[in-house]
């Protein structure tokens, strides 16, 4: 029996087999053929999903099955080919299956003409191991945005309900897909961030010294003031999108309003951290910054995170992270590939048969979908005339596809 570091070894060994190296840019191409989709996917040991080997239609796939069965953990092993981690913030220790020593996800994607194999794969006490066509990558940031990806889930609502912080990740997510340097700052900006809170938090004496609070200070000012306009061109885009989409899904009975929230529009970072020092050191920690970024959905004048009902916000979810598909399109000219767990759940029959109407359009690619009805699939696909591979999960194991 092999040991964690044993297995890590073999995990590594049967990804690369070479040198450490970063892989050649996607070839530049018309939008249709530069758009990539997962012909097959092979996975192992990951999550509840023992083994399981699957080829996709390019349009749209349908995985059917109970709660619990196994289709959200295949939906994630996606993800992972695609940004090299986890859609719901788990670890990558966390998913490997609990009698396994390893996980190894695979797929093969296909641009244009040209075929691309993707590996991730992950050991106990190992580290993380992602590659293409047998070249690891140094850095897992050099694979964002090769293969963009959405994901619209169960858990999504909180975009909506919960606090700024889960605004501000699907904002960063969106961009870190479209725009390396902004991915760069924003990874910058969270270790300096935790830098300056750490020195906050000493004694006294050693968070009175000046210089290096203001070193710090100008680090955040530099990689904060960037984020901060590259959110704002961004959301001025997103926008128009997010309306469109809604009122295509609700029926056009209600207009978003989306309000982006900010310190910096009242003043410089620096200034700010300056203005602010005093009261830093009390509380011990940072108190401004794009770190306290927000984004406000209304709809009809009504804030939707206090009025929307299930429904509302259901389909705001839906049109924000459509918006999100559409604005990723046009910055990196290929179409992202969609993941849709369980979103039909508060969602009436015409809201569904018009998100899905909307899905069949030339805009979008491919398409996963999970659903725990297969009746309620098969007679929404008939009916739009749609053609779907379905698949059935159950017990983390997948049968042949019809």
């Amino acid at each position: 029996m092999l040991i964690p570091t044993q297995v890590g070894f073999f995990c590594y060994f049967y990804l690369c087999q070479s040198a450490v190296l970063e892989p050649a840019k996607l070839r530049k191409l018309p939008l249709e053929q530069n758009s990539p989709f997962l012909q097959e996917l092979q996975v192992t040991s990951f999550k509840n999903c023992l083994s399981a080997k699957l080829s996709f239609s390019d349009r749209f796939n349908c995985l059917i099955g109970d709660n619990g069965a196994g289709k959200t953990s295949l939906l994630d092993a996606i993800y992972y080919l695609c940004l090299g981690k986890d859609a719901f913030n788990s670890t990558d220790q966390q998913n490997i299956k609990t009698t396994e020593q390893y996980f190894r996800v695979e797929g093969k994607f296909i641009v244009g003409d040209r075929a691309t194999d993707v590996a991730v794969a992950c050991a106990k006490g190992a580290r993380k191991v992602i590659m293409a066509d047998m070249i690891v990558y140094t850095k897992a940031s050099q694979h964002v945005g090769k293969f963009p990806v959405v994901v619209i889930g169960p858990d999504d609502h909180e975009l909506i309900s919960s606090g700024g912080e889960a605004r501000r990740r699907w904002l960063d997510q969106t961009l870190s897909q479209t725009d390396a340097f902004y991915l760069d700052d924003l990874v910058q900006y969270a270790k300096v961030l935790a830098q300056r809170n750490a020195f906050l938090r000493q004694d006294k004496q050693f968070a009175d010294d000046a210089d290096l609070l203001s070193v710090f200070d100008k680090q955040l000012d530099d990689y904060g003031s960037r984020i901060f306009e590259r959110r704002k061109i961004a959301l001025a885009k997103i926008v128009p999108f997010i309306n469109r989409f809604y009122a295509a899904i609700s029926g056009d009975k209600e207009k978003v309003t989306v309000s982006y929230t900010s310190q910096l529009f009242d003043d410089s970072l620096l200034n700010l951290l300056k203005t602010n020092k005093f009261k830093d050191q009390a509380i011990q920690h940072t108190s401004c910054g794009i770190h306290r970024d927000d984004i406000e959905f209304e709809l009809s004048g009504m804030s939707a995170r206090k009025f929307g009902s299930q429904g509302q916000i259901k389909s705001l979810v839906c049109a924000i992270k459509l918006a999100q598909f559409t604005f990723t399109v046009d910055i990196v000219q290929k179409k992202a590939i969609l993941l849709l767990d369980d979103i039909f759940d508060k969602l009436d029959e015409k809201r569904v048969h018009s998100l899905l109407n909307l899905l069949s359009g030339a805009e979008f690619g491919q398409v996963f979908i999970t659903d725990a009805h297969k009746h309620r699939l098969q007679v929404l696909f008939a009916d739009l005339k749609l053609t779907s591979k379905f698949f059935i999960v159950e017990n983390g194991n997948v049968n042949d596809p019809f």
